[in-house]
Formats: structure tokens, sequence, C-alpha cells
């Protein structure tokens, strides 16, 4: 797992050299409110319960030597709930009988691993469909402050907090109760504690990216599952855009950030440099894909489809054949993702590249390569129009490692259109 998440980051800029980070730096200040959490899938029917979950926090705390200090701020909060508090030890009973009765007992009892509690299943016979349930818990925070606490239930729900009763929330049915809390600094305040800290750093690493302006030599990492528009692209040296990459999500990036593992990722989708760039933003009810592509019309992508850097060279032998050498030039262990793109013949309509294959290579160590095999069928010419059918004309393929960055094309002249 933690290969896959490494595997899955993919390096977008890198100016001047600025990856991979020493571990040997002194003091490393990472920022960003995706960092202390393992943001692993991007929840509703997609959420599951992980056996275990590493952050980006703790993936760099545990990349770096005993020598290098680990700083952290928030810099700005992003959620839309009240963030869950994942401190375990949440005791629940349950009772048949309300408060009010005095001398009532547990008809169940259990503890949770956190405060997103629900309580559709797994629960005894002998406790009635309407009950009552009280849940407890210890919170220590980890600073002086001001915070905020937010519970969300279905049913009836009394917050106490020390034994002081903060209030009812009351909601449809029975079934569930979710308790958050977090340190409430204002915007100004995050802002200001992340900028102290990034100027007393050797390095300065942000998870999810700030707005604001920050050292050019920040590492901004942007975690998304789609496009993303980039604002500040031309403020930063470099810049990594990793994915929900599962339980080992944190040691996975940290892997990257710190060379242990080449990036190898590419962009699997093109990201605008506007959003109004982007055909869905466009109009109201556009199908993706429809009525134009960012590789047939309309302004340039800040990143191609396919795009991705390496920290060390990877480079495809001279050849125009779809079998190719790949060699690590570099001194990182790294992929790369070799792409097969044909362009049509001009007289039709269809987009100039259109990306027909490609294989990833084995882990390649410094100075050793492998060959890679890439086959096209006749369904990679091909075009539906009340069945398959190849035109006659031009084709080139492209040997390539992004949909803009072609390395060498080969020409294809087919005499007779044909139907399959």
């Amino acid at each position: 797992m933690r290969q896959s998440a490494a595997d899955a980051v993919v390096l977008l800029k890198n100016e001047h050299g600025i990856l991979p980070l020493p571990s040997y730096a002194r003091r490393v200040a990472v920022i960003g409110p995706n960092a202390s959490r393992a943001q692993i899938f991007g929840g509703g029917s997609a959420a599951l319960r992980p056996t275990y979950t590493i952050s980006p926090l703790e993936g760099i705390k545990s990349a770096v030597g005993p020598d290098t200090e680990i700083v952290y701020a928030r810099g700005c909060d992003a959620h839309k709930l009240t963030p869950l508090i994942c401190q375990p030890g949440f005791d629940i009973s349950f009772y048949n009988d309300p408060p009010s009765t005095s001398a009532r007992q547990p008809i169940h009892s259990l503890t949770t691993t956190n405060s997103n509690m629900f309580f559709n299943d797994n629960l005894p016979e002998t406790l009635n469909r309407a009950c009552y349930a009280t849940a407890t818990a210890t919170f220590t925070p980890s600073r002086s402050g001001i915070y905020e606490f937010g519970t969300g239930a279905l049913g009836i729900a009394d917050l106490y907090i020390d034994d002081f009763f903060v209030g009812p929330l009351a909601l449809s049915s029975r079934g569930g109760l979710r308790f958050g809390g977090y340190l409430k600094l204002t915007p100004e305040e995050q802002v200001r504690e992340a900028v102290d800290l990034a100027r007393s750093s050797d390095a300065v690493i942000i998870i999810a990216g700030l707005n604001a302006d920050v050292r050019p030599d920040t590492v901004i990492c942007i975690q998304s599952g789609t496009p993303v528009e980039l604002p500040f692209i031309e403020r930063c040296y470099s810049l990594l855009h990793f994915f929900y990459n599962g339980n080992e999500t944190g040691n996975g990036l940290a892997d990257v950030l710190f060379g242990r593992q080449n990036p190898s990722g590419r962009i699997p989708f093109t990201i605008p440099k506007e959003l109004k760039d982007s055909q869905p933003h466009k109009k109201i009810e556009t199908f993706p894909g429809k009525d134009g592509k960012f590789a047939s019309s309309g302004p340039g992508p800040a990143f191609a489809f396919g795009h991705g850097l390496s920290t060390t060279t990877l480079a495809p032998s001279d050849t125009i054949m779809i079998s190719c050498t790949v060699r690590n030039c570099g001194k990182i262990p790294g992929r790369e993702i070799v792409q097969a793109y044909v362009s049509p013949p001009a007289s039709t309509s269809r987009p100039k590249t259109e990306l027909k294959g490609f294989k990833k290579t084995a882990l390649l160590n410094p100075d050793e390569e492998e060959i890679v095999v890439i086959t096209l069928n006749k369904e990679s010419f091909a075009l539906w129009d009340e069945g398959w059918k190849v035109v006659a004309g031009q084709y080139e393929v492209h040997l390539a490692s992004s949909s803009i960055n072609i390395k060498q094309t080969a020409i294809i002249h087919l005499e007779e259109a044909f139907v399959f």
C-alpha cells in the first residue's frame, strides 16, 4: 500500500531542483488543514472505516532524522462540519428508560474509536427501537485557546461539557451521533501563525495549498480527485498533486518529498489555467468531453493530460517504435510511464491526439533499464460510426511522456479505409 501511495504522487512542477527535500533539515514547517488528517477517500458511499491511516504530517515526521524539528500550523479552516475528535475512548451506554428514570440500568455498552457514531446495527434485540444513550469522553486540548464544539444527531441530543448543559439538538430520527471540536482561530491569526513558522524554518511544505503569498521555495502539495484551479503556480517553484491514496497516503507522500521514491504518477485529466477554460464550466448540462477538448481547441492548459515530472532522469531511447527502452539515468530509483498517442488524418473531426496505450515500468534503480512494449491494434485507429471504421490517410503515432510532451513520432500511411 505504501508503494502504491507513492506511485500515485504526481510532480507537476520542480524548478531549481527543490525536490527531493533533504532529510537532515534542521526545521521543517508543515502547513495546511489536510496535513494533520489522513484524507483517504472523498466520502459518501465510498467511505469505509480503515484499519489504520497515516496522515501527511505523520509520514513527514517519520521520514526525517531525529535532529529535524517538525512544526505544524493549520493555516486556514477547510471543514464543512466541525472536525471530529479522533481521540479513542468514547464510552456509550444504551438504555430503554429515559434519563429521568432513577436507578436505570444500561442494556448495552461499548467504546468507539472516534466521535462519529451510528447506531444502526450490532445492538442487542433487548434494546428498544426507541431507546436512549449516553456518550462520554475526555477531551485534552493540545494547546490553550478558544475551542468550538459541535454536535449532530439523528434523534434528540443534549450536549454537556464538564457536566454543564450547553444545549439540545433535535433532528429527524434515531440513529447516530456526531461530535466535533477544534481550536478556533481567526483567519488572520491562522495566516500569521503559518507565516511565522515558515519564516523560521529551513523547508516549508503546504498540504492543500494557500492562496496567500508564500515563499517561492515552498513545496505545495495539492490533494484532490479532480482538476482544481491553481492561481498560485507562478509563485511557487515546486508543486505536487496527490489523490486519496489509501491507508499509507502520508508515508507515500513523504517518500516522494524526501527522495526515497521518485514521483512516477501522471495526471489522468487536464488541469486548466482557469475553471472557465474547462468545457463543463462553460455552460449548463454539458457532458465532460462533449463539444470540445483541450487537445483540440481553446486555451492551453496549466498542466496537460498525462503530465508528470521526475526527480530522476528517465528517458525513452531514440526510436519511433512502440517498443522502447527506458533507462534510469538519475541517482534515485523511479518509474516511468511511457504513453502512446495517435493523431488521425487531418480530414477527420477527431481530437488531434488520442491516448491509445501506456505502460508503467518496474521500479528502476540508477543505471537500470527496461524494454517497454505497447501494442496498438485496429481499435487504436478506429472511429465509431454505426460500426468501427478506420479511414484512409496519414496517421501519426507518438511516443510521449504527456499529451504535449512528444518524444518521437512515427508516420503510418493507410491506403484504403476499412470497417469491422
